[in-house]
């Protein structure tokens, strides 16, 4: 089984470490060059998600203005 992660223009392609009965969860199998690019894919992949959090909030908080404003009142006829 493998995963796929798209980072901007780039596709990389991981391939699921198997575990073994004594890691208890953690992937074993892993290089250290491997977990350094997952690491890598990770921060960018959290760094992507607190920029996206951020521009929801501060949409919430315009859309909140905009619903306290008061109406705008129609000034023609249709």
């Amino acid at each position: 089984m493998s995963g796929r992660v798209r980072s901007e223009d780039k596709v990389v392609r991981l391939a699921m470490p198997r575990l073994r009965g004594n890691d208890s969860g953690r992937a074993g199998g892993l290089t250290e060059e491997e977990r350094q690019v997952l690491l890598a894919v990770l921060a960018e992949v959290t760094a992507e998600l607190d920029e996206l959090h951020v521009r929801t909030r501060q949409i919430a908080a315009r859309l909140h203005r905009a619903g306290t404003a008061s109406p705008v009142h129609e000034t023609g006829a249709a």
